[in-house]
């Protein structure tokens, strides 16, 4: 669906690469993010959603420690609570769900 709805703006908002630098750059973010969906979706079929979700956390700490070391944006202190609590929760609920199998 979102493959779609991207095609139909492409006409008017699209840059087409013009290096091959580019292609790759492209293709290898394409690889890599395919394997890790379909890595992280068979960690879910494997593990409980307990253990694997705070893993997946991780990903908002890449983020932005990405955006830091690339684009020189630090975080505002908004994306610093935000993440600070949805992490915390993820964890909270881990540590409660450990509790609960004993």
């Amino acid at each position: 669906f979102t493959t779609l709805l991207g095609a139909e703006s492409l006409p008017f908002i699209g840059i087409w690469p013009t290096s091959f630098h580019d292609v790759a750059v492209m293709v290898g973010v394409g690889l890599i993010g395919g394997v890790a969906q379909v890595l992280m979706t068979r960690a879910f079929t494997l593990a409980p959603v307990s253990v694997v979700g705070p893993f997946d956390y991780t990903a908002m700490l890449w983020a932005v420690g990405i955006e830091a070391v690339v684009l020189g944006v630090l975080p505002t202190q908004a994306v610093v609570t935000g993440s600070a609590i949805v992490i915390a929760s993820g964890l909270y609920i881990l540590y409660r769900e450990a509790r609960v199998a004993k």
